[in-house]
């Protein structure tokens, strides 16, 4: 949940980042979350109090967090052959990390300029963690991340309202669970 200013490039297109653009940017990672069925888990996306930040996070049994937001969960896999779900399922990690930004130029009416998007958003963390994502199946990185920044916008198109659903609950209450949001939909 940082309330930083985010490290996005001048060629990045300018709109406000205001509670709403980051309840939308939430929404679009917890709708994606859900819609790839990534993992079983419970989930809450959440803004931070200052209103300028937020998270997604993975919450354990007792409803803690499994995880602290923004980390990497290590990920393993036998050297050599990599097989094609394994690829898809890296493929759809990375998507739902660039799912936030995607639907924030959604909302902000910006979705078709994509040029240099990845090098623009490089040093943010959701980006960092689409990069190491890829890296685990696809040698040419660029290429990879420009396949799950399109699989982000197309799945996000398929699914706005939902997601302007969800970023309203976000919005509103500062919060959404995935159980709230899968009844969102």
């Amino acid at each position: 949940m940082n309330c930083n200013e985010a490290t996005r490039s001048a060629t990045w297109p300018r709109y406000p980042r205001d509670r709403r653009t980051i309840a939308t940017h939430e929404a679009g990672h917890l709708v994606a979350w859900l819609a790839f069925g990534l993992t079983p888990a419970r989930l809450d996306a959440r803004l931070a109090p200052c209103g300028t930040g937020g998270a997604v996070t993975r919450l354990d049994a007792t409803g803690q967090p499994a995880s602290a937001p923004g980390t990497l969960d290590p990920l393993h896999r036998e050297s050599g052959n990599v097989s094609m779900c394994f690829e898809r399922q890296c493929l759809q990690w990375a998507a739902m990390f660039c799912a936030g930004y995607a639907a924030e130029t959604r909302l902000h009416g910006v979705a078709d300029r994509d040029s240099d998007w990845w090098q623009a958003l490089a040093g943010e963390p959701d980006m960092k963690n689409a990069a190491a994502f890829v890296s685990f199946g696809y040698p040419d990185r660029a290429e990879a991340l420009t396949s799950a920044w399109q699989h982000a916008s197309e799945l996000l198109a398929g699914h706005w309202r939902w997601v302007q659903r969800v970023a309203r609950e976000i919005e509103r209450t500062g919060h959404c669970s995935g159980e709230q949001a899968v009844a969102l939909k």
